[in-house]
């Protein structure tokens, strides 16, 4: 009964695909273009502290957004490696 139950589901879900699959090509994008202006400031850059952490001379910690880099400090665990070398 388990069998037909999973293959009932996975008919279902093969067929939901294949319907998405013809009709999404006809799916029109709303056109709209939201068009956003971001307030500029000058800083100084006094050091890099990991691939998408920043300092500003300030002293100001910036985090740039939509980077993703490996972190400056090791993970504990141990079986993910660390990509930071010190040196």
């Amino acid at each position: 009964m388990a069998v037909n139950k999973r293959l009932v589901i996975f008919l279902l879900i093969v067929i939901g695909l294949s319907i998405l699959s013809i009709v999404y090509p006809y799916l029109k994008p709303t056109g709209q273009v939201i068009q956003v202006n971001y307030e500029r400031e000058q800083a100084i850059l006094a050091r890099v502290i990991d691939g998408d952490t920043i300092e500003l001379e300030s002293g100001d910690k910036v985090r740039l957004l939509g980077i993703n880099t490996p972190e400056k400090i090791c993970p504990i665990q141990m079986n993910k490696k660390c990509f930071y070398n010190s040196s």
